[in-house]
């Protein structure tokens, strides 16, 4: 992610050399519509797709009346509309102005649809406990928290883990099936010891371009260069170990990251059904003291450099019911039991 300045330098420079015009709408909402304009231009993931001066001209005539930011919405809908991009985000004043609906994303039928409801309500909370006396499984659902929470979430995550006496099991059930995202790094962190020491994945740029490296480093998480947590406390879990990955279509965004490293593992196998989709990587861009575009930039990759561009597939796919309250009754549970079993 380059600094805002050189974006800004950049916005300038294009507007220096091309695209100035006459003003069509007041001054301060023009410089909101073509610094997002610019700004995708140059970062979003999905730049190659557009005509970028012909989308400017069409939205600055529609705009030609506009006089508040909250007019600009349905614009700046149309330009992740136009870049297919269900996964960046416009916000003003620390208020949502514009995005497409990820939930859009989601099956309509009544058992999904009272699944989102339940997610949305934040009924499902972090929990695991032993299978039939060999089996571990760990529920890790949506985690938000500003920065300075991360290592105490962290630490939650690999207690639950832990709690579980992990050198003892013969196989693990990773459970991202209500994982709508949040914040990566405590989950990461809290699962590392089963993810495993070493490179588990990074992203990878609409030029098929590295963006970023993701690595466990004595089981904690590290993104480049920065390693937000430093749990001392660990567990060994048996080597080459089994380990289940449950996902689904509620499985999205940062719990979509946490699949991801896990793919290319040994002994780890994918059950249930598609994820989301939405596996691309965000930069969070302050374009003004109350201005921000966060923008979706690079497509996930494995620790094999495999990439990601939508929807996560399972190895098995599982339709029957979920069963969380009963959870060896689950379908997708009884599947990922039958092969750790073999």
């Amino acid at each position: 992610m380059k600094k805002l300045p050189l974006l800004l330098l950049a916005f300038f420079t294009a507007i220096g050399s091309g695209f100035a015009q006459k003003p069509v709408i007041k001054d301060s909402l023009r410089f909101y519509l073509d610094t997002v304009l610019t700004v995708m231009s140059q970062q979003s993931l999905y730049k190659h797709q557009v005509d970028w001066q012909k989308l400017r001209q069409d939205l600055h005539h529609q705009t030609a009346n506009a006089k508040t930011v909250k007019e600009l919405k349905p614009v700046f809908a149309s330009v992740f509309a136009s870049l297919n991009d269900q996964h960046s985000v416009i916000y003003y004043k620390n208020m949502q102005v514009s995005i497409l609906d990820p939930m859009a994303l989601l099956p309509q039928d009544e058992q999904s649809k009272q699944l989102t409801e339940r997610v949305m309500k934040g009924e499902f909370k972090l929990r695991s406990e032993v299978l039939d006396g060999k089996y571990g499984y760990i529920l890790i659902p949506q985690m938000n928290m500003p920065q300075d929470k991360i290592p105490a979430f962290a630490e939650k995550v690999r207690q639950k883990l832990c709690e579980l006496n992990p050198g003892n099991l013969d196989g693990w059930i990773v459970d991202l099936r209500v994982n709508t995202g949040g914040n990566m790094y405590p989950m990461a962190t809290g699962i590392g010891p089963l993810v495993g020491d070493g490179m588990v994945g990074g992203a990878m740029d609409a030029d098929n371009k590295q963006t970023s490296t993701w690595r466990m480093i004595n089981a904690n998480f590290a993104y480049d260069d920065w390693k937000p947590t430093d749990l001392t406390k660990n567990c060994e879990v048996k080597k080459k170990v089994k380990v289940a990955v449950l996902i689904g279509p509620h499985t999205a965004s940062s719990g979509e990251t946490l699949a991801v490293m896990f793919k290319g593992r040994q002994s780890t196998r994918f059950f249930g059904k598609p994820s989301m989709g939405l596996t691309t990587s965000n930069a969070w861009l302050q374009l003004t003291d109350d201005f921000v575009l966060n923008v979706s930039t690079a497509y996930y990759a494995d620790r094999n450099k495999k990439v990601y561009k939508g929807k996560i597939q399972p190895d098995v796919a599982v339709n029957g019911s979920a069963n969380f309250e009963n959870i060896k009754a689950d379908a997708t549970v009884k599947e990922a039991l039958k092969w750790l079993k073999k």
